[in-house]
């Protein structure tokens, strides 16, 4: 037979694994949706934040170089608009340029990426002007061609579009791999919380079957005497 003071340190021990048990359950789930949350932002990142701004960005290049085309084709004489239609086709243009740019500086950027967009800015109005004179020299009879300075621009516009995509791949990996890192971090804690709960309960049932197992025992014994 036990002593109360044994029953009371069983009976106390008992109360205390099942309390561990769900601390350890409580706190588990808690820190499990932690991680999901961190999952679940960098897909929405992912997607809202990187991939529409990725796409926006193809469009924007395409019609950048869509944009050197039709004007340079018209200066050089081998095109196949006329004047209206010239005129026309680059306001088109340049109005999807616009509507890209604003698509991409509605999402989330970094600081290096608001940086080089203000600069793509200033680039592509630079481009306008120049782009805007030639125009207006070729309509007044002048010689026009799409010479170095423009050139010279356009290069400094495809520099600025190479420094956005390089950011984006970057910021992109970088998302993906926090996304990995939380989804490796919650299956493992899930495989401790698991681990824990099996020992825990063991001890558990040990402390909770203890005494009657030795009940039995003596009972055994003292048929046996």
């Amino acid at each position: 037979m036990y002593s109360p003071l044994e029953k009371y340190s069983r009976r106390y021990g008992l109360a205390l694994m099942l309390s561990l048990i769900v601390v350890l359950i409580l706190g588990s789930t808690f820190w499990e949706r932690s991680y999901v949350g961190v999952m679940k932002d960098s897909c929405a990142s992912m997607y809202d934040d990187r991939l529409m701004p990725a796409a926006a960005l193809f469009h924007l290049s395409d019609q950048i170089h869509s944009r050197r085309l039709v004007l340079e084709e018209h200066l050089g004489g081998y095109g196949q608009l006329d004047v209206n239609q010239v005129h026309h086709e680059l306001g088109r243009l340049e109005a999807g340029i616009a509507a890209a740019i604003a698509q991409i500086d509605g999402t989330r950027l970094i600081d290096a990426e608001s940086q080089l967009l203000d600069e793509l800015k200033g680039q592509l109005a630079a481009y306008g002007r120049l782009e805007a004179r030639l125009l207006a020299e070729l309509a007044a009879g002048r010689e026009a061609t799409y010479d170095e300075e423009i050139r010279a621009a356009f290069d400094l516009l495809r520099t600025e579009l190479i420094g956005l995509t390089k950011i984006q791949e970057q910021v992109g990996k970088d998302l993906s791999r926090e996304s990995f890192t939380a989804a490796a971090s919650a299956s493992s804690l899930t495989h401790f919380q698991l681990a824990a709960g099996f020992i825990l309960g063991l001890f558990a049932s040990v402390l909770a079957i203890g005494p009657r197992l030795s009940r039995i025992e003596s009972k055994l014994s003292s048929k046996l005497h």
